[in-house]
């Protein structure tokens, strides 16, 4: 069903309180009437509460707005790792494109549409499939661990596969997936991979 537009909360609220001001008028006194002149005037006021509220901002985007948490990567000082463990580079460096593509293609404002689920889910999906499952590869064939995730994304940095601008972009919008599974009891595998990737 189709949301009244901003006019049309307005002409409920001016329906109702009309209807308020008939009752109390028109109307005997009692208990009736001053039951159905407080849910009038409630509605009324609702309405009007609605109609001139902020609209949300829903729409997906590749880029962030202001974005209300800061987070930062480590400078890159693991190279000498990634180059003499058992991984050769070239397979380090096809993984780093691989979580490179989850940054790169990352859409922000998905959460606060519930049309927007099937692209979030896919997103959430891949954090624990894509990035987390290749930074565990690469953290088992360089010697590393899950306590190193964020040196390593550092690593795809250095490598050129993601600006430092987009991964701090990216990670700032985790870190606000992070707290919102803290408050609304996130699935464990999700809430465990953004605490890996963000080195919290």
């Amino acid at each position: 069903m189709k949301k009244p537009s901003q006019p049309g909360y307005i002409l409920y609220g001016v329906i109702l309180f009309t209807i308020t001001i008939y009752i109390f008028y028109n109307v005997d006194n009692g208990t009736s009437k001053n039951v159905w002149m407080g849910i009038l005037a409630f509605l009324g006021i609702g309405a009007f509460g609605v109609a001139f509220e902020e609209p949300k901002d829903t729409t997906v985007r590749d880029t962030p707005k202001v974005q209300r948490f800061k987070t930062s990567i480590p400078k890159f000082t693991s190279l000498n790792k990634l180059k003499n463990g058992e991984m050769k580079l070239d397979e380090i460096k096809k993984r780093y494109k691989i979580i490179a593509k989850f940054y790169n293609n990352y859409k922000f404002n998905l959460y606060k549409d519930v049309s927007n689920y099937k692209i979030a889910q896919k997103q959430m999906n891949d954090i624990v499939n894509v990035v987390e499952a290749n930074l565990n590869e690469i953290a088992e064939g360089t010697g590393t661990s899950f306590l190193d995730f964020p040196m390593l994304i550092s690593g795809m940095v250095y490598f050129k596969f993601v600006t430092k601008k987009r991964v701090i972009e990216v990670n700032n919008d985790l870190k606000e997936m992070h707290n919102t599974g803290e408050r609304l009891d996130f699935d464990d595998k999700i809430m465990g991979a953004l605490e890996s990737i963000l080195g919290i």
